[in-house]
């Protein structure tokens, strides 16, 4: 019996040891192991306030918010644009009055003083956003999808024929009257269409106005033998100033304005920046940042230019080099991006994100307060009273900058 105890006891002291073996502890994981809860890695912002943008608080689709100079916002419900009293969230306005077929295209418009100027597709309409009134409407029977301004000038392209492969393409310009001039006309004489977009703007010393634009034209019989040709055209003298015949190789390129400054004007093709001097016509600079910057609205911020790929990345490079200094690959840059007060803010469908403009390290990461919200529009800050505001689908909402 004694023999037995012993067995019995050597027997029970194995089978523990062999429990303890196969048994999981937090030692067998990794030393940097972090349980899954943990990985929430955003925050909800601070809410001023937040009014759903239907009635019945089903998804709508928003335009790209303004901050206009009085503190309020605007923005849209679908076609419906409307201006919200930046501390109450109160409506103020609602416009809704567009010329037959002409729409909106959510992210063709440019606050400009106190007019708000938007291209749909067939046309264009400013608001004086004080009101909420009607400006002008305007549609020149064609298809526009670009927009840009100068002072109060409004400029659109607009196109005839197959809407992938236009016959005749035309620059229009439009006072705060309503008044329109044709500044520049292409019609296809070759293999590759007339595609020109809106321009960006340089008055020379002798004062005469230079429009920068590109005529973004693919080969008609189809395929993907597509081509930029870049255009200095000297509006008052009606002249060219010089052209640049497939500047870039690519169809697929920033539908923006070229950016202006100084004697320069900076250019997106596909995956290359170009830089050009304005009153020689030479080519300063060309860089390659891979991936493609289709719809980015690329921006100069002091020594730096701006912009992110279709893929999300969001770089800055050195506007006197095109030397990248800085790419963030984390924060899925949305295609219009705010810069304030030395931060950057973007969206990537889900989340916020709100990067140092120095180094481009995430600050923020922010998760909409409405459950089932994405942030997927551009954000506006107003630094003056510490809020931001943007849409998330179903909610304008107003919350409080970070510190």
């Amino acid at each position: 019996m004694k023999y037995l105890s012993l067995l019995l006891l050597l027997l029970s002291l194995l089978f523990c040891s062999c429990e303890k073996e196969n048994e999981v502890t937090p030692s067998t994981f990794p030393a940097d192991y972090v349980p899954y809860s943990s990985y929430i890695d955003y925050t909800t912002p601070e809410v001023v306030w937040t009014k759903m943008l239907k009635e019945d608080s089903t998804r709508a689709v928003s335009m790209i918010p303004f901050k206009l100079g009085n503190g309020n916002f605007i923005t849209s419900e679908n076609k419906n644009i409307i201006c919200y009293d930046g501390e109450t969230g109160e409506r103020k306005w609602v416009w809704n009055d567009y010329l037959p077929n002409v729409g909106l295209m959510y992210n063709n418009a440019i606050l400009h003083d106190k007019y708000l100027s938007i291209s749909g597709q067939n046309g264009a309409h400013q608001i004086n956003t004080e009101t909420g009134e009607t400006v002008w409407g305007f549609n020149p029977g064609g298809y526009s999808n670009t927009i840009s301004n100068f002072g109060n000038l409004i400029f659109i392209n607009n196109s005839y024929g197959n809407i992938s492969y236009p016959e005749y393409s035309e620059i229009l310009s439009i006072d705060t009257y309503g008044g329109v001039e044709t500044m520049f006309g292409y019609q296809r004489t070759g293999p590759y269409s007339s595609a020109l977009k809106a321009p960006g703007v340089y008055l020379n010393l002798e004062g005469d106005t230079i429009l920068l634009f590109q005529n973004r034209s693919g080969l008609v019989s189809g395929g993907f033998d597509n081509k930029i040709d870049f255009y200095a055209y000297n509006a008052t003298q009606d002249s060219v100033l010089w052209y640049k015949d497939e500047l870039d190789t690519y169809g697929s390129n920033i539908v923006n304005a070229p950016l202006v400054e100084g004697d320069r004007v900076y250019f997106g093709g596909k995956s290359t920046m170009y830089c050009i001097d304005i009153p020689t016509g030479e080519i300063v600079w060309q860089e390659s940042h891979g991936g493609t910057f289709l719809a980015t609205n690329y921006q100069i911020v002091g020594d730096k230019i701006l912009f992110n790929h279709d893929y999300g990345n969001v770089i800055t490079i050195d506007k006197n080099t095109g030397i990248e200094i800085w790419r963030n690959e984390d924060a899925n840059g949305s295609d219009f991006m705010t810069v304030s007060n030395g931060r950057i803010y973007t969206v990537d469908g889900k989340y916020m994100h709100i990067l140092d403009l120095e180094t481009g390290e995430r600050l923020y990461k922010y998760k909409s307060p409405i459950p089932e919200g994405n942030f997927s529009n551009t954000v506006v800050v107003d630094e003056e009273r510490g809020y931001m505001f943007t849409t998330d689908h179903y909610a304008a909402i107003c919350m409080k900058l970070p510190k």
